[in-house]
C-alpha cells in the first residue's frame, strides 16, 4: 500500500485520464543531432532562394544526394518521404511556416545567427555554446490539458529549464542531482508550467520514500506504455554539456562546475520576462528569434568576430589546442585536460577516419594569440609525451626479452638537444640483428584524427632512415590512457600529404 495519498491521487489521475493526456509532446520524427537539423534548415533556405513553388520533397532528397559527406553520414535522408524530418528544425526554432507544407517555409533569425558561426563539425565544437543556448530556449507543448478549474489548453513549457531546475533542487535537497528516467517521465514531463516545479519536486521525493516504487504497477501502467516510452527527442540531451544522460536510465549534472553553470543559467531565466510566459505563440516567437534570456544568443561569446571565422587547418597545432582549450575553459572548466593525468599508452592502428587533406582558400584570418603561453604548454606537452614513449619502449623491449637493450635507449632531445630530427633513440631486433630506431614523438590533447605538425628537418631525417624512423603520434593526452599510432618513415611519405605552413624569405638572386 502506498504511503502518500498525494502521490497515489496524482498517479491514479494519470491512469484515469489516459497516459497521453497532460504529457509533453515534440514530434513523432526521431531527432538525430543538431548539425543535421542545421543542414535541413539550410535546405529550406536554398529552396526559397531557388524560387520554386512546389516539389520540396524532391528538392530535399536531392540536396543530400548532392552532398557526399552528408549522404554518407545520413543515408536514411535520401528518400523523398524523409522531407517530413523538416518538422524537427521547425520545433527547434530554426525554420517556420504558415501553411501545412514546407513550400513556403522560411528560416528564422535564430538560424541566421547560428549558421554564421557553425558551418562545419569543427565549428560545432568551437561554438557549441550557441547550440546549448538555443536548446535551453526549447519549449514542449502540453497535450489535451483542460480539466477542473484549470484551463491549460494551448500552452508550452520551457523543457530544459524545468529539467535544470529539478536537478539543481534535487542536488540541494539530497546532495545528488540524479534523476531517474522513470521520474522524468512520471513527474517532469507532466509539469505544465515552470512555476509548478515545487510540486514536481515534492512528488519525486515522495516516490523515493515508497518501497520498491520502480517495481510498482504504476511503472507498467504509465511509463512502460508504448506511446509514453517512445521519446524520440532524447538525442538532444546529449547536446547539453552540463548533463550526463544515459538513455532511458537517468540524468545527472556532471560536476560542480556544471552545477554552477546550471545555477547561472537558471538565474538568467528566472530574472527574465520569459519565465512567466506560457502562451505557445509568444514562446514560439522567442524560440525563433536570435535572443537569449539575457540578450542576444551570441552575447559574450569569446569568438564573436564572424568576419574572421577560424580556418583551423591553417594554424599550428598548438594554436588550435589553445583555441579549443579556451573555449572549454569558459564553458566547462572541469573538462580542460591535464596532461599529467596520462599514465600509460594504448597502441592503436592508424585510424581510417584520419583527417584527409582538402585544398583550402587563401583568405587570411586575423587573430591574436598568447605565444608565450602556447610555447610553454607545447613544451610541457612534448615532455609528457616523450616520457610516455620512453616508458613504453622500456616495457616493449622487456616483454620481447631484450632487457639488455633498455639501458641503451637514449632520450636524445634531452641529452643532445633538439635539431636531430628525432627525440628518442631506441632499438629493435629483426632476424637476430639489433637495429636502431629513431623515434619522433608528436603529442596532442586532441583525438587521433587530428593532423600533426612536422618540420622539414624531421622529414629529411625520415627519408634517410626509412623504416627505421618512427613517428609515435600520441593523442588524447590528459586521458588516463593516451592513444598512440606508430608510422615509419616509408609510410609517412606514402600515406601522408604535407602542406607548408611557413616559409623563410631570401633575396632573389640576379639569375631569377
Amino acid at each position: 500500500m502506498m504511503k502518500s495519498n498525494k502521490l497515489k491521487a496524482y498517479l491514479d489521475s494519470i491512469i484515469n485520464r489516459g497516459v497521453k493526456v497532460d504529457y509533453w509532446f515534440m514530434t513523432k520524427q526521431t531527432v538525430s543531432d543538431f548539425f543535421l537539423e542545421l543542414f535541413i534548415a539550410q535546405i529550406v533556405d536554398r529552396y526559397q532562394l531557388s524560387e520554386k513553388t512546389h516539389g520540396f520533397a524532391q528538392f530535399y532528397s536531392q540536396q543530400f544526394k548532392n552532398n557526399d559527406a552528408m549522404a554518407t553520414k545520413y543515408p536514411a535522408q535520401l528518400g523523398e518521404n524523409t522531407y517530413r524530418n523538416t518538422i524537427i528544425p521547425e520545433y527547434l526554432g530554426l525554420i517556420q511556416r504558415s501553411g501545412a507544407g514546407y513550400d513556403t517555409a522560411t528560416v528564422t533569425d535564430a538560424y541566421e545567427l547560428i549558421s554564421k558561426y557553425i558551418k562545419t563539425y569543427e565549428d560545432m565544437e568551437i561554438y557549441h555554446e550557441l547550440v546549448e543556448r538555443q536548446l535551453e530556449k526549447l519549449p514542449f507543448n502540453v497535450l489535451n490539458v483542460n480539466h477542473g478549474d484549470n484551463d491549460y489548453n494551448d500552452i508550452s513549457v520551457f523543457a530544459i529549464m524545468l529539467l535544470y531546475k529539478i536537478m539543481y533542487e534535487l542536488y540541494h535537497k539530497t546532495g545528488s542531482s540524479y534523476l531517474s528516467y522513470n521520474e522524468f517521465v512520471l513527474f517532469v514531463m507532466r509539469t505544465k508550467v515552470y512555476s509548478d516545479w515545487k510540486d514536481c519536486l515534492d512528488l519525486i521525493l515522495l516516490s523515493r520514500e515508497e518501497n520498491d516504487f520502480d517495481k510498482s504497477d504504476y511503472i507498467d501502467k504509465i511509463v512502460n506504455q508504448q506511446y509514453v516510452n517512445d521519446i524520440r527527442f532524447d538525442a538532444l540531451f546529449n547536446e547539453l554539456s552540463s548533463i550526463k544522460y544515459v538513455r532511458k536510465t537517468s540524468f545527472e549534472i556532471i560536476n560542480d562546475a556544471a552545477i554552477s553553470y546550471v545555477k547561472n543559467t537558471l538565474d538568467k531565466f528566472e530574472n527574465s520576462k520569459y519565465c512567466e510566459i506560457t502562451d505557445k505563440g509568444e514562446i514560439k516567437e522567442f524560440l525563433c528569434s536570435s535572443n537569449y534570456f539575457d540578450g542576444s544568443l551570441d552575447h559574450d561569446l569569446d569568438m564573436n568576430n564572424i568576419n574572421n571565422l577560424l580556418s583551423m587547418d591553417k594554424l599550428d597545432e598548438g594554436i588550435v589546442e589553445e583555441i579549443i582549450e579556451n573555449k572549454i575553459q569558459r564553458r566547462n572548466p572541469s573538462k580542460v585536460k591535464n596532461i599529467e593525468n596520462s599514465t600509460s599508452l594504448k597502441i592503436i592502428e592508424f585510424p581510417n577516419t584520419y583527417k584527409e587533406y582538402k585544398k583550402k582558400n587563401n583568405t587570411p584570418t586575423v587573430r591574436l594569440y598568447n605565444f608565450e603561453k602556447i610555447n610553454k604548454r607545447n613544451s610541457a606537452k612534448g615532455k609528457k609525451a616523450e616520457e610516455l614513449v620512453l616508458e613504453y619502449e622500456k616495457l616493449r623491449l622487456a616483454e620481447l626479452g631484450y632487457g639488455n637493450l633498455i639501458n641503451m635507449i637514449e632520450h636524445v632531445s634531452k641529452t643532445k638537444g633538439d635539431g636531430l630530427g628525432y627525440d628518442i633513440l631506441s632499438y629493435d631486433v629483426i632476424d637476430g640483428n639489433i637495429l636502431p630506431i629513431y623515434i619522433e614523438v608528436k603529442g596532442s590533447t586532441m583525438d587521433e584524427n587530428s593532423p600533426f605538425d612536422i618540420s622539414r628537418n624531421e622529414l629529411e631525417v625520415a627519408k634517410i632512415h626509412g623504416k627505421n624512423y618512427k613517428i609515435y603520434r600520441i593523442s588524447s593526452l590528459g586521458d588516463n590512457v593516451a592513444k598512440c599510432f606508430i608510422m615509419d618513415g616509408e609510410q609517412l611519405f606514402k600515406e601522408m600529404t604535407f602542406e607548408p605552413m611557413s616559409f623563410k624569405a631570401f633575396k632573389k638572386s640576379d639569375e631569377e
